[in-house]
């Protein structure tokens, strides 16, 4: 499942990162969003 969602980014030339849970950053992460999150940036063409 995860690398079909990495190639449907990809292919929409989005950057995938993937953040680790050996740090409490990366573990309030994944038990906020349960494993996947994203930033998403859009221009509001102004």
């Amino acid at each position: 499942m995860i690398d079909h969602l990495i190639n449907i980014a990809e292919q929409r030339g989005t950057e995938v990162k993937f953040i680790s849970t050996d740090f409490e950053k990366g573990e309030q992460l994944y038990d906020a969003f349960g494993g996947i999150a994203g930033i998403l940036r859009y221009s509001t063409g102004v």
